[in-house]
Parts: C-alpha cells; sequence; structure tokens
C-alpha cells in the first residue's frame, strides 16, 4: 500500500465518519462499520487508520471503561472537510 493510497483511504475514512456521526467520541466497531460501508476493509483499512494516527487526526477518548471510543481532533476534521 503507498502513502497515497492510505491518504486517499483515511480521507475518505473521515469523510465517512464526519457525514454518518452527528456524535462524538465515535465507537471503535462504528468506525470499523463506517469502513465496512465505503468498501475500506483489510489491510485499506489498517493503512487508512495507521496513516490518520501518524497524522494526529484522532486521539483515544474515555468515555467508559469497557468500551474504547475514538475523536476526532481539530486535524482529524480538517481532513473530514477537505
Amino acid at each position: 500500500m503507498t502513502g497515497q493510497n492510505a491518504l486517499a483511504n483515511a480521507k475518505r475514512l473521515f469523510k465517512a465518519l464526519a457525514a454518518r456521526e452527528a456524535n462524538f467520541p465515535i465507537p471503535d466497531d462504528r468506525i470499523t462499520d463506517v469502513a465496512a460501508q465505503i468498501g475500506l476493509e483489510g489491510d485499506e483499512f489498517d493503512s487508512a487508520l495507521d496513516y490518520a494516527a501518524e497524522q494526529g487526526w484522532f486521539e483515544d477518548a474515555e468515555v467508559s471503561d469497557n468500551a474504547s471510543w475514538v475523536s476526532l481532533t481539530p486535524a482529524g476534521v480538517t481532513a473530514a472537510n477537505s
């Protein structure tokens, strides 16, 4: 997977998340669902998340002890809107 594909896939994912989610933070399983809806699975999904993490587009949010959640950072919101 090239960096360009990871960038494009990460932007697609973040645009889809921003379009579908009115509330943040977002549960991890919802991110996986949205990725599948736009056709990102396997290595494409993994590289998109890795790219987004490297760019600081999201951060883990502590909402409850038994669930994983993610919040978009200002850079993530910018990526979603670009």
